[in-house]
């Protein structure tokens, strides 16, 4: 099956991205919905920039949080991605700090991920048929997307971590104190729910991911509970966008490989 655009970008929205209207930054020249194998993936708009087509998708819904990170069908987004011709994509995520001293509102150039996640269908391979990824899996997140995000958030004046370390929890629910240790003793600096199927999916089929986190709150037991401020409102959609934007234009204007070998394509 053809598409009649091919969006070599596409920009993930997490935290408040359902409340984001993206007309408000650049033009929207339309919309579309793709059925998949793995069911109805959300809603993608188009959008015109000086570089070239871009697609933003809200993986939690929109209008409002329609759905918690869990219950999101990563493999329908990420496929619909793949069968558009995206070679890149770019994510933001609303996470918790695991550092006194990170503060609400600062934003991390995530560098990798410990995967915390259980029962999540994280492979397009099935069966008999699934391959070893093993051998090839390789830096979770492409260079070319994390210099772009670190580039844009320079741009913007903003406070940024140029590395740090995702821990992705099952949810719904929050962590505890004790698990916010463990993912301390693994190495990791901000922890959250979503960013794990997705990366490992966008990995399997070739496309290079980048991810920005924003620190809405500080984790359960980092600091005092008064002395830990929370931001979950609309600045951060309003905050993040335009900066995977500026990158996405970089990256649409690059041309460059991604630079991820792609392990196993189903079905096209």
């Amino acid at each position: 099956m053809t598409h009649a655009y091919t969006l070599q970008v596409i920009i993930i929205g997490g935290t408040a991205a359902y409340w984001l209207d993206p007309g408000r930054y650049v033009r929207v020249r339309d919309r579309i919905t793709l059925k998949t194998p793995y069911g109805l993936a959300a809603p993608i708009t188009v959008l015109e920039t000086p570089s070239g087509l871009v697609g933003f998708t809200s993986r939690h819904g929109e209008g409002g949080l329609q759905r918690s990170a869990r219950f999101v069908n990563h493999r329908a987004n990420v496929w619909a991605a793949h069968r558009l011709g995206t070679r890149w994509m770019l994510s933001w995520n609303g996470v918790g700090s695991l550092h006194p001293d990170w503060a609400v509102r600062d934003l991390v150039v995530l560098s990798d991920v410990v995967d915390f996640t259980r029962g999540r269908v994280d492979t397009y391979c099935e069966g008999d048929t699934r391959e070893s990824l093993w051998g090839q899996i390789g830096p979770a997140f492409a260079e070319r997307p994390r210099r772009a995000l670190i580039y844009s958030v320079t741009q913007h004046g903003i406070t940024v971590h140029t590395e740090g370390v995702y821990a992705c929890s099952e949810g719904p629910r929050l962590e505890t104190a004790a698990e916010i240790r463990l993912f301390r003793q693994a190495g990791a600096d901000v922890v959250g729910m979503t960013l794990c199927p997705e990366v490992w999916l966008a990995r399997e089929l070739g496309i290079g991911y980048g991810s920005l986190a924003y620190i809405t709150n500080h984790a359960t037991g980092i600091r005092p509970k008064a002395a830990s401020g929370r931001e979950f409102g609309p600045i951060v959609a309003e905050t993040c966008f335009p900066i995977l934007l500026r990158a996405a234009q970089d990256l649409t204007s690059a041309g460059e490989d991604p630079g991820h070998p792609v392990s196993h394509r189903p079905g096209d």
